[in-house]
């Protein structure tokens, strides 16, 4: 196929291309024994047309970079290949004024394709410069005579088969569209000036330091945030890529100003979450009441709708605003269903219970209202019992083992542990809003199906693997390239239990998973990357390593994240890629898909703040847990606002954390704008080869044990009293 990658991009060297990469060579033996070589070289003798006849961009419109390609493309008709596609592309090569004995073309084994000769043509001895008309056509079409011109300067001399004028017009063409770790230095970010800095972001604020890649991560923080707060319409509308987004598909080209899925709102969103913690309550009750419109589409289309004669019970489908999308325009064209009629669309399980966890926690943040649940109760007991109602009806739903079949991306025609987490969270979330309410009878009616519901994941998701045990079973979930899914316990059960998800687990989960994380390590290619999709894949595992703390793989894995998100010499340089293309060595990439695709950045942002650890799910006691990289030396969030309790009440207040490592030495500062009643913070990672630590507060020794959790120690200091607004703690080893 005529593509510089496969679909999603990744890290396989083998099926990926940049400029520069090598395809092979063509060998011209001569009878006196004198061998002269031509390399094929993408974007010199090897060019992929059809990707730039589909992705022209920035060549079809920028003439100093069109005139760059032009100085180092050698092909006949592929600069020319995104206005159409001729079909008839061909090399020119000037032979030395001597007998021919043999032409060899030779493949290389380290890249996937091969030659296929579809002409040739010989003339005779001559300076390059011949009109077409004077050459012999051996086999194959003739040559139109009005690219003798372009002929007389693209003509290449066998005897200097990658000249330097090429080499340096590649090597600016690669500088150009591709990052390169040469890149990740202090200098280069500095050149690349952030669109969105602490100045004009109306959010939280965040720096990390110690680094380059921390130095990228703060830009990537703003730069994102910002284009998530920005993706919610003052209608609630949520779309899911930006408004004239790039798309990223080619050899360092792209569609200019796709916003390929603008007008789509998926549900498969995490991002109201993060933006509840950066409170934005505004836009994600808008948010809310919009996806809950469209949850109740079905029912209140009755008896338009229906199924076994009775209105389809609400629920969420892939695209909120677009509910029979799938069935009655993506099956036609093989999109594989079960369902013989439309009425049930295509349920996004996955995203049923994210937007169930997405109500539940802008309840919490907003202070456990009676009257935001009482406004939104219907969709909330609506969205809750559409579970009970698939296990109940297998003959309508295709439910089976106690669990729910699904048919998007999250679980294909199948029962999917990532899908079925999602609404297991969401029950439980559910049943908090109903008891905080009075609504016990509701309550006690979710807990019951809650826990049947558990026992069935507990029956039916656990498998043993040769070599890895009792892991999660990877073939019962979401696989997007790596299968990281299989990490929902700790990737999406955080959204409920917190940043210290990995010891409020089920019994048995957590070991599960930690062998699990250490089975899902190994996929990773180039080691630590999982670039095919970038919240699928480098999000999820390294939101994983974070909550298992095991903080010398999050330290690698976050930087390479920080690198996959940055393109200095390209427009937007910090946000987020849809996915990227990574040489199999790591040396070099390149963005692939969606540019801001909402679901990757919001990964990366909840990459972000699980570093920065700040967790206020339990008002009354504030939990902060930073996970400070190893390589990095501090990180401060200011303005951050918590939901806590102060002198009693619930309050929401901004408070700044600053952290500060020196040596065997932690530093943190807390402020709050309102006295905090109780709170507790965890300093680490300290090495596990630590055996003592000393500890003060406000200038006071206090006690605290160190204890082992992942590969590195960490101690728990309290502060709160009620009374005061800043504590200044430090952690010493000795």
């Amino acid at each position: 196929m005529d593509v510089s990658q496969p679909g999603w991009g990744g890290g396989n060297g083998f099926e990926n291309f940049f400029f520069g990469s090598r395809t092979g060579e063509i060998r011209i033996h001569y009878a006196s024994g004198q061998v002269d070589t031509v390399p094929m070289i993408v974007g010199y003798t090897t060019w992929f047309c059809r990707n730039y006849h589909i992705c022209p961009a920035p060549f079809n419109s920028d003439t100093n970079l069109a005139a760059l390609l032009g100085r180092a493309l050698c092909i006949g008709n592929g600069l020319d290949a995104w206005r159409e596609d001729p079909g008839n592309y061909f090399l020119v090569i000037a032979l030395r004024p001597e007998k021919v004995a043999a032409i060899e073309l030779c493949d290389s084994a380290a890249k996937t394709g091969y030659f296929e000769v579809k002409g040739i043509s010989f003339a005779g001895a001559h300076n390059g410069s011949l009109p077409t008309a004077t050459f012999s056509i051996i086999h194959g079409p003739t040559i139109d005579p009005a690219m003798d011109g372009w002929i007389a300067g693209h003509t290449i001399d066998s005897a200097d088969g990658y000249p330097q004028s090429r080499q340096t017009a590649i090597d600016e063409l690669r500088c150009t569209f591709d990052t390169q770790l040469d890149d990740i230095n202090d200098q280069t970010i500095s050149d690349a000036k952030p669109e969105v800095t602490a100045a004009n972001f109306d959010g939280p604020k965040v720096e990390f330091d110690g680094s380059p890649t921390a130095e990228l991560m703060t830009r990537i923080y703003f730069e994102n945030a910002a284009q998530m707060a920005g993706r919610v319409d003052r209608d609630g509308r949520v779309h899911e890529s930006a408004r004239g987004a790039d798309h990223f598909n080619g050899i360092g080209t792209w569609n200019a100003g796709l916003g390929a899925f603008y007008n789509d709102s998926y549900t498969r969103i995490r991002a109201l979450t993060l933006l509840s913690n950066l409170g934005y309550s505004e836009k994600v009750n808008a948010a809310i009441d919009y996806y809950d419109k469209w949850m109740m589409y079905f029912p209140e289309h009755y008896p338009e709708l229906q199924l076994g004669g009775k209105p389809v019970p609400a629920h969420t489908t892939v695209i909120a605003n677009e509910p029979l999308v799938y069935f009655e325009k993506l099956h036609p064209v093989g999109w594989p269903t079960r369902y013989k009629t439309h009425d049930f669309g295509n349920g996004e399980n996955d995203g049923h219970g994210m937007l169930m966890l997405s109500r539940w926690r802008a309840w919490l943040k907003q202070g456990r209202s009676h009257d935001w649940v009482d406004a939104r109760w219907d969709c909330i007991r609506a969205a809750a019992e559409y579970i009970p109602w698939c296990l109940a009806n297998p003959a309508l739903s295709f439910s089976e083992h106690g669990l729910l079949y699904s048919e998007s991306e999250g679980g294909m025609q199948k029962e999917s542990m990532f899908c079925d987490l999602n609404c297991y969270l969401g029950l439980l979330g559910s049943v908090q809003m109903a008891k905080a309410t009075g609504r016990t009878e509701w309550a006690r009616r979710w807990h019951t199906i809650a826990d049947a519901y558990l026992k069935s994941m507990n029956a039916y998701y656990p498998t043993n693997m040769p070599a890895w045990g009792d892991v999660w079973d990877p073939d019962k979930t979401a696989t997007w390239t790596y299968g990281h899914a299989a990490l929902a316990p700790v990737v999406i059960g955080m959204d409920y239990w917190g940043y210290n998800v990995a010891d409020q687990l089920p019994p048995g989960w957590k070991e599960r998973t930690m062998r699990t994380y250490r089975m899902q390590m190994t996929k990773n290619a180039p080691p630590d990357a999982a670039p095919a999709g970038m919240g699928y894949g480098q999000g999820y595992i390294t939101e994983a390593a974070l909550l298992l703390d095991q903080m010398q793989d999050a330290s690698r894995l976050a930087d390479w994240m920080a690198k996959l998100c940055f393109a200095p010499r390209l427009q937007h340089p910090y946000r987020v890629p849809e996915g990227a293309v990574v040489e199999s060595d790591g040396s070099i990439w390149r963005r692939w898909g969606d540019l801001g695709n909402l679901y990757q950045l919001g990964e990366v942002e909840y990459t972000i703040q699980v570093i920065l650890g700040i967790d206020d799910l339990n008002p009354r006691e504030l939990v902060l847990m930073p996970r400070l990289p190893l390589d990095w030396d501090g990180l401060k969030a200011a303005d951050w606002p918590v939901r806590t309790f102060s002198r009693g009440k619930s309050r929401l207040a901004p408070i700044s954390l600053t952290v500060r490592k020196d040596g065997g030495e932690f530093i943190v500062a807390i402020e709050s704008a309102e006295p905090i009643d109780s709170g507790k913070i965890r300093i680490g990672p300290f090495s596990d080869s630590v055996k003592s630590v000393r500890i003060t507060r406000n200038g006071r020794s206090v006690r605290g044990k160190l204890f082992q959790s992942g590969d590195s120690k960490w101690v728990w200091v309290a502060f709160g009293n009620g009374r005061d607004t800043k504590f200044e703690i430090s952690a010493t080893v000795f």
